[in-house]
């Protein structure tokens, strides 16, 4: 999170208190899809893009001639999730920047 929240407002201020007040305004946006009414829908979403993945780097192995397709483990699970989250501020933080409104 507050790498996302460093890179996105670094060319608009180096004020680390700034960062740190917008940051705790957008926190409950960035953690809404980890809502116990949300959670499985963020896993599903997860395990979609996984599947996706899998699929398109098990159509690389046979083309490659390997015969083991790949699997995804806990972290690439949570490496996606985090993702999810960071794409679910981003445009948050965009409307937000642009309307000046930190």
């Amino acid at each position: 999170f507050l790498d996302t929240v460093v890179q996105s407002l670094s060319s608009v201020t180096r004020d680390t208190r700034e960062m740190i007040r917008i940051g705790r305004a957008l926190w409950p946006t960035y953690i809404l899809p980890l809502d116990p009414r949300n959670i499985q829908r963020t896993l599903e979403a997860a395990r979609q893009r996984l599947r996706r993945t899998k699929k398109q780097r098990l159509v690389e192995s046979v083309l490659l001639g390997s015969s083991n397709g790949p699997e995804y483990s806990v972290e690439d699970l949570q490496r996606e999730i985090l993702s999810i989250l960071d794409e679910a501020i981003l445009p948050r933080m965009k409307i937000c920047l642009e309307a000046e409104l930190f």
